[in-house]
């Protein structure tokens, strides 16, 4: 599947029905940034010296809007803590989300419908396209909530963060399912206290 775990993560904030992206005043763009970070360092185009941010190689199949992110790091004079990037990239939200979704409409998982109200207000809705694969992202989550196998390091990235942005479809289906509301893959919860330290600043 060509879908990397940030576009996961905002493919699956878009509700299904009204096709709404979460508002969130700056929070919404940390969890992207983290997702980016994670990608860039699944794919080996950086890792974590000394909780610091070193540079590996450069992107070769990723988004524009990891491009952007990985050359701000490349750039930086000083290597930085993800806590740092996090924060000083979560304002770049609106051009990264915007460069994410075009990635997910080129590759037809999504469709945008433009539209205006009241003559001057612009307004965007993203309805999905592929359903299937939608469908199936979903049931694997699923089937990852409450097992207690080793996941993979895109697996354990993707639940966390789902779980930290409290996201309404992965959070109703843990609820309605007494066996699995409070619980969570052992494998993710490193990774899971990780974001919400950089969330919130720790």
């Amino acid at each position: 599947m060509n879908i990397s775990i940030a576009e996961k993560f905002i493919l699956l904030q878009i509700h299904p029905s009204t096709g709404k992206l979460p508002v969130s005043y700056l929070l919404f763009g940390k969890h992207l940034i983290i997702a980016i970070l994670n990608d860039l360092e699944v794919n080996d185009y950086i890792k974590y010296e000394d909780n610091r941010i070193e540079v590996i190689s450069e992107p070769e199949r990723l988004t524009a809007a990891h491009n952007i992110v990985f050359c701000k790091i490349k750039e930086s004079y000083e290597r930085q803590t993800q806590e740092y990037w996090v924060n000083l990239l979560c304002f770049k939200e609106e051009t990264l989300k915007k460069l994410l979704l075009e990635s997910l409409i080129e590759k037809d998982w999504i469709v945008n419908h433009h539209y205006y109200s009241m003559i001057i207000m612009e307004h965007n809705r993203y309805y999905i396209q592929n359903i299937a694969g939608r469908n199936s992202i979903v049931d694997e989550i699923k089937k990852l909530i409450g097992t207690n196998e080793k996941l993979i390091k895109e697996n354990k990235s993707l639940l966390s963060l789902l779980e930290a942005s409290k996201t309404e479809n992965f959070y109703k289906f843990r609820f309605n399912n007494k066996q699995l509301k409070y619980r969570l893959p052992m494998d993710i919860r490193p990774v899971l206290y990780n974001i919400k330290r950089v969330l919130n600043g720790l």
